[in-house]
């Protein structure tokens, strides 16, 4: 018996960005890069690729590739489920509750990726005049969704 596999070219690029329950400042900064290699990991197991991550005190960005066979919404879920209880089991941030229910995930074409990952890298220098409420209200706007309150943390 002849096994035939579909081969798939993609390029499933996403800017996902969720927070901390409430919007809670405690994602300190000399633990976070440790939060970052966690999440990195979450995503290389599933067979996806991490461009870029980066975030403040209440909220991360990533900028991943997802790999085809795995559906955004469990990955998301995955990496804020697992990076809890990592936190919590290592008191990683001693204040940290939960993550926000939701997250924000919005397609990105290649072209765009260098912007994004400059985005990114620069989160502290771009939100000393925006905070996290307003990004994601711009993000969603620019993605031309309606905006709604629910999606605040």
């Amino acid at each position: 018996m002849m096994l035939v596999t579909m081969q798939a070219c993609t390029d499933l690029t996403y800017h996902i960005v969720f927070g901390t329950k409430g919007a809670v400042p405690v994602l300190c900064k000399t633990r976070r890069e440790d939060l970052y290699r966690y999440l990195w990991g979450v995503i290389l197991t599933r067979g996806s690729q991490l461009y870029r991550v980066g975030g403040v005190d209440n909220h991360i960005h990533l900028l991943i590739g997802l790999n085809p066979s795995v559906a955004l919404a469990d990955l998301v879920v995955e990496m804020k489920t697992s990076s809890s209880l990592w936190i919590r089991r290592c008191r990683v941030f001693p204040e940290f509750a939960d993550w926000q229910n939701g997250y924000g995930a919005f397609s990105v074409a290649a072209e765009a990726r260098p912007t994004w990952i400059q985005h990114i890298e620069h989160q502290e220098l771009h939100h000393n005049g925006t905070d996290y409420a307003g990004e994601l209200r711009k993000l969603v706007e620019a993605a031309r969704l309606p905006w709604s309150d629910r999606y605040l943390p």
